[in-house]
C-alpha cells in the first residue's frame, strides 16, 4: 500500500476518517494520562482545550507525512505537541533562512 494514501479496510484514510480521529483520540487520552509535555517546546500540554486551540494537544508524525510517514502509523510514530509547535515545524521539507521565492 502506498504510504501517502493508507487504507483501512478498502477505505482510504485521511485525517477526517473515523479511524484517524479515534487513533488521534485514543492517544491523546494516553498521553494525558500519562501528563505528556510538548516534545518540541518541554512545556505542559493542557490536554483540555480545543484541538483548534494553538496550545491544545496535537499528534506529531514523527516522520512526516508529506515526506513518506504514514498517516496511521501507531503510537510509535506519534510524539505529542501543542499545535502551535507543530505548526511551527511543520512538514520538515522546508530549509530554514531561505525564502520560498525570489523577490
Amino acid at each position: 500500500m502506498d504510504n501517502l494514501a493508507p487504507y483501512v479496510q478498502g477505505v482510504k484514510v485521511n485525517r477526517q476518517h473515523r479511524s484517524w480521529r479515534n487513533a488521534r483520540e485514543t492517544y491523546k487520552q494516553r498521553c494525558a494520562q500519562a501528563n505528556e509535555p510538548c516534545h518540541l517546546c518541554g512545556q505542559p500540554i493542557d490536554y483540555t482545550l480545543s484541538g483548534r486551540d494553538p496550545w491544545g494537544f496535537t499528534a506529531d508524525h514523527i516522520e512526516p507525512i508529506a515526506t513518506g510517514g504514514r498517516l496511521l502509523p501507531g503510537d510509535q510514530g506519534l510524539r505529542p505537541a501543542h499545535l502551535r509547535c507543530n505548526s511551527a515545524r511543520g512538514d520538515g521539507t522546508k530549509r530554514a533562512g531561505y525564502a520560498s521565492a525570489k523577490w
